[in-house]
């Protein structure tokens, strides 16, 4: 492991991703309940408080919002927040499934944002099915990423290359060259506790596998940064149509500060990267750990710009400690054993999955009878 002792050069602030919304009309296969970031929803944050939590976050210097879920679209005064969001930060990007956008793109982009990041992992019918749990949706996502393109917001694909997925791949950069100006970004697939160890081995490759293709294919490459260089360098590739191609790799390296340092997952896969804010009212840097995590709510749950401000500036000192460590993270280690359970699995995430299966008991620690979330 490579670790560089000064802090990034260009270190900045990273993006921040907003949940919006709790729930989600699709079940992908990959992702944690209730989205990437929540393993646990206790009740949403108001407009009211929403709002003064991101008119905080451009206070203190961050520029770039991701609205999240679940399935932000799903949120009645989606548009009003964008709108608001728009005139604080530089870019402001919806990260969504598209089933709704075909309705909403045009007053989406009316409100001022800038991009949509669209969740597709299969461009076959009968694989986006498996893979959403879904039956018949993908020409109603299909509808929403044309009804973008026609609202002029910026378009980028998400897919999760796993085995099931893989073959897609060549005939999304298909997709993406016909219709031009669109960009897909290949992400590897990311352990998370839930859905756990044994469904990440048996589902992870290499996202390395897919080089070759897109060697073959663009004509020009060169390496991006994240917002504050937070997370891991990607490639970009250049494609026809004004198309191109982000690949994101892991193994490469990524940013880490002090208080990973004796975390058990530490490296992890993603490092220290984009601030989350919680659909619940809590402020993550870090997805798997729960004693990092910081209320933005008083004792009263009320409305409070004091314990906003401190939870905001605490998050920004982590920050401050941020390094960069090549090659920090080993698949391959990974797969030989199983991480240490940082995370006690709520009432309500159980419930989640549809049979006891889903999870193997026998590698659940024991839940209290008085255990009623995350916190």
């Amino acid at each position: 492991m490579i670790r560089s002792e000064a802090p990034l050069d260009d270190h900045t602030l990273p993006h921040v991703r907003i949940s919006l919304f709790g729930n989600c009309n699709f079940r992908c296969t990959y992702c944690p309940p209730w989205g990437e970031n929540s393993y646990e929803i206790a009740g949403k944050l108001s407009t009211e408080m929403l709002l003064e939590v991101i008119a905080e976050l451009a206070r203190q210097g961050f520029n770039v919002v991701k609205f999240t879920g679940g399935e932000p679209t799903l949120r009645k005064d989606l548009l009003d927040i964008v709108r608001r969001t728009a005139q604080l930060f530089v870019e402001t990007r919806l990260i969504t499934n598209a089933w709704n956008l075909r309705d909403l793109a045009g007053d989406l982009g009316a409100a001022g944002l800038d991009s949509v990041e669209v969740s597709i992992d299969a461009i076959e019918p009968e694989v986006f099915d498996r893979v959403t749990k879904t039956k018949g949706m993908l020409p109603r996502v299909i509808e929403g990423i044309d009804a973008a393109r026609q609202a002029e917001i910026g378009i980028q694909l998400n897919t999760v290359v796993i085995r099931e997925t893989a073959s897609q791949v060549e005939r999304l950069l298909d997709f993406i060259e016909d219709r031009g100006n669109i960009s897909l970004k290949l992400l590897e697939l990311v352990y998370y506790e839930f859905p756990g160890h044994d469904f990440w081995r048996e589902n992870y490759i290499p996202i390395t596998d897919v080089l070759p293709l897109l060697e073959a294919r663009a004509h020009h490459q060169q390496w991006l940064r994240p917002p504050g260089s937070f997370g891991t360098p990607m490639r970009l590739f250049e494609l026809d149509g004004g198309s191109s191609v982000i690949v994101k790799d892991g193994t490469i390296g990524a940013v880490y500060a002090d208080v990973c340092q004796d975390c058990p997952l530490f490296p992890c896969q993603d490092g220290l990267y984009g601030l989350t804010v919680t659909i619940e009212g809590l402020l993550k840097i870090c997805k798997h750990r729960p004693d990092l995590h910081m209320s933005l709510r008083d004792a009263r749950q009320d409305i409070n710009h004091g314990t906003i401000n401190k939870a905001v500036s605490c998050a920004v000192q982590r920050y401050e400690s941020a390094y960069y460590q090549e090659q920090a993270w080993d698949p391959d280690e990974l797969a030989r054993r199983e991480p240490d359970r940082v995370l006690v699995p709520t009432e309500g995430l159980l419930r989640w999955y549809r049979t006891p299966d889903d999870i193997p008991q026998s590698r659940l620690p024991i839940i209290p009878s008085d255990t009623d979330g995350v916190s």
